[in-house]
């Protein structure tokens, strides 16, 4: 029971700037162990079923919540206990138009709120490690709700590489920040590996 509690957890000495974490007894104790905050890009990162712990001066971490917070997918093989984890390069464009020959033409982020606009979004994926079956294009409210019927694209075999674009059509009814996501399908599940904002004032 034991182990499988600790391989369910990532070892982080943390060296990065976009992940900060605040320990000892002042978030209580799980366990035994004292609890940690983790805050991502200064964003508070929700505790789920079992809570970041510090054990010997380290920090552990669930790993399935902090790759999926850094848009990475994560799979684990119970065969072997190995997590394998992917985090594929995505450079996502939002703009009002593409050429022919698939150029970026008049890029944007902001509307007018209740303006209806028409804008493609264009997505160009390399490095994609992980077995995926699928990707899907979400344009999503500030309410959370979502702003767009979702796009969803079957990858017919695994490649590594590829350029997708898509047009959308959305009224932008609300104030506030619209996200256009990217997520890939990998073991039955979609991962968000890819955010563009727009915002609506």
């Amino acid at each position: 029971m034991r182990m499988k509690r600790i391989a369910l957890f990532a070892v982080l000495i943390f060296t990065l700037g976009t992940v900060t974490a605040f320990g000892e007894s002042l978030w209580g104790s799980y366990e035994g162990y004292s609890k940690a905050r983790i805050m991502v890009n200064d964003k508070l990162l929700e505790e789920s079923d079992v809570p970041a712990i510090i054990v010997n001066g380290r920090t552990m971490l669930p790993l399935r919540q902090i790759s999926e917070s850094l848009q990475a997918t994560v799979n684990w093989d119970n065969t072997t206990l190995t997590a394998n984890i992917y985090k594929p390069n995505v450079h996502m464009f939002v703009s009002l138009d593409v050429d022919k020959d698939y150029s970026i033409k008049k890029p944007f982020g902001k509307v007018a709120r209740g303006e209806t606009r028409n804008f493609v979004v264009s997505t160009q994926v390399d490095q994609l490690k992980a077995d995926a079956q699928g990707f899907q294009i979400t344009v999503v409210a500030p309410n959370g709700e979502m702003a767009h019927d979702p796009v969803t694209v079957d990858l017919e075999s695994s490649t590594d590489s590829f350029w997708y674009t898509w047009p959308f059509k959305v009224h932008f009814s609300q104030r506030g920040d619209y996200t256009v996501q990217f997520s890939v399908l990998v073991g039955g599940e979609y991962t968000v590996v890819s955010e563009k904002t727009i915002v609506s004032e």
